[in-house]
């Protein structure tokens, strides 16, 4: 009897180290199939990115063309939208992965979170309001600033919202507050819908990655979505030290909250010298604005060892009243920005004439294709995402200062360069045209003067003086010698005048200066560009 009992004793301890090995054998299989399964999937969306972007550009292309009937446009319309959502879907995977592999890093700054909320409702807006959705945002701050990744905060409102409006039957809404826990301040943001709701057997899972809510009453594959969505917000938001909760009444709504603690920046007192010293002849002048006085010193104590002069701003308003008072070659501004953002600082300086020919670096945390197609359609020349490396910023600054100055010397020492090859845009190239067309009007006279040509123009005679150098390397009045020189060229190989009627015909009053000036710009003397062109003719 004691033999069968021992027997029976052992067979069960072996039989439950057995269970005990299966189960951790079982999950190890599990976590083995998950890992190939995301592994594959984040291959094929990296092979899916480049296709679909050469679905999606042709598709801008010809909506942006507006050449198809109102049934073609829509059809169009559709396959761009499905394009967007497919490549947010392999996008939302792939942050995913950086989440799951711990690689992904947030990036805190200084954000105005209402003015960006807004801008992300904006977006969906549109479609609610095709569904009969009602759209609304409470929030009885006029601005919250606190420290967050933008890029982030963006990905998680916007899953938030395509979650919510996938169940709501007439209305979603969006609610913002802070509320104190203690001595700590927490932000919060509320996305309410009055949808079907969630099982309470299943509010345990709703973050789960993959899951679905399945129900005998309603069919939720029919609605789409990857099960991501939702598991990719409560990480973001974990990033941020806060945490997703939910909250759900069957067939009447559903609440998600997100908390996060509020990291307020410290206001800082840090003296800023906005200007230090005037610049060397010929030293190249950069303008960095940037709010975050460390990032501030940084930028611009790496410029100034690579040679250029700084002016700082930590504002966009502080910028453009730099602008106003000093010559400058380049801006280079952060995007989120109290006062006047980067953006709007952009867009402010590419429509004013004084200033529109400069080109513009925006830094910022926001990597999404609809920011960067907002700074570049505002007229920014480069984007470059935070975090940033020195080099790389150091060489885009660089490669747009040198094509510029190539392109200044190619116009200044070819007689037949037309204007249209110097860096601008269509408004300046407007500029240049009505400027050059001023000048050649009026070329015989000697006593030309800038004020005529600033008061034509409509500009004064200092921003005229800084546009003109800053876009051609020439002070106005030198600018005007060499229009008269390219003139006298075409002149002297139409050979209808000899050199000292020419001369008098742009402008010259002495035939020696006008020798000396066309050998100094072009280093031939007029006889010599005579001689030297009639026998290219005849070869």
């Amino acid at each position: 009897m004691l033999t069968y009992l021992l027997g029976n004793f052992f067979l069960e301890k072996a039989k439950s180290r057995n269970e005990i090995k299966l189960e951790r054998l079982k999950n190890i299989n599990e976590k083995e199939f998950y890992k190939q399964k995301i592994e594959f999937f984040t291959v094929m969306a990296h092979e899916i990115r480049t296709p679909l972007s050469l679905i999606i550009a042709p598709l801008e292309k010809m909506l942006s063309k507006k050449q198809f009937n109102e049934q073609n446009t829509h059809q169009l319309q559709i396959m761009e939208e499905n394009s967007d959502r497919l490549l947010t879907l392999v996008n939302q995977l792939l942050d995913f992965r950086r989440i799951e592999s711990d690689i992904y890093n947030i990036n805190l700054e200084r954000v105005e979170l209402v003015s960006l909320v807004n801008s992300i409702t904006d977006k969906f807006s549109a479609m609610t309001y095709q569904k009969g959705i009602n759209f609304s945002v409470e929030c009885k701050y006029k601005t919250i600033y606190a420290m967050l990744d933008p890029e982030a905060i963006n990905k998680i409102i916007s899953n938030l919202l395509i979650n919510s409006s996938k169940f709501a039957r007439k209305s979603i809404k969006i609610m913002i507050d802070i509320s104190k826990i203690d001595a700590l301040k927490v932000l919060n943001i509320s996305v309410e819908d009055d949808g079907i709701g969630i099982p309470d057997s299943d509010i345990e899972s709703i973050f789960t990655k993959f899951f679905k809510v399945q129900t005998k009453e309603h069919n939720y594959n029919n609605l789409g979505g990857s099960g991501i969505g939702l598991a990719l917000a409560k990480s973001l938001i974990e990033k941020h030290e806060g945490q997703l909760l939910v909250e759900s009444e069957q067939n009447v709504k559903t609440t998600f909250k997100v908390e996060i603690p509020l990291i307020e920046e410290e206001e800082n007192n840090y003296p800023i010298n906005y200007v230090v010293g005037q610049p060397e002849n010929g030293q190249q002048t950069v303008l960095v604005v940037e709010d975050d006085y460390s990032l501030l010193q940084f930028i611009s104590e790496n410029y100034e060892s690579a040679g250029y002069f700084v002016l700082k701003a930590n504002n966009g308003l502080k910028a453009l009243e730099l602008l106003d008072k000093h010559q400058v070659d380049m801006v280079i501004s952060d995007v989120v920005m109290p006062e006047m953002d980067g953006i709007e600082l952009c867009k402010r300086i590419k429509n004013d004439m004084a200033f529109s020919h400069l080109p513009v670096i925006l830094l910022t945390a926001k990597t999404n294709s609809d920011a960067v197609t907002e700074g570049l359609e505002n007229g920014a020349d480069a984007y470059i995402s935070k975090p940033f490396k020195w080099k790389n910023l150091s060489l885009i600054t660089k490669n747009l200062m040198d094509l510029r100055q190539n392109l200044k010397q190619r116009f200044s020492q070819s007689p037949f360069e037309s204007f249209e090859i110097l860096p601008a845009g269509t408004k300046d190239k407007d500029f240049l045209n009505k400027l050059i067309s001023s000048i050649e009007e009026r070329i015989s006279d000697p006593l030309l003067s800038v004020e005529e040509l600033g008061r034509e123009i409509g500009l004064s005679r200092s921003s005229l003086y800084k546009k003109i150098k800053s876009m051609t390397g020439y002070v106005p009045n030198e600018f005007i010698r060499v229009i008269r020189l390219k003139k006298a060229a075409k002149l002297l190989i139409a050979k209808n005048y000899n050199i000292s009627e020419i001369g008098y015909m742009v402008g010259f009053s002495s035939h020696s200066y006008f020798s000396k000036c066309f050998y100094q710009q072009f280093k031939l003397t007029p006889t010599e560009f005579s001689e030297q062109n009639k026998q290219e003719v005849q070869l």
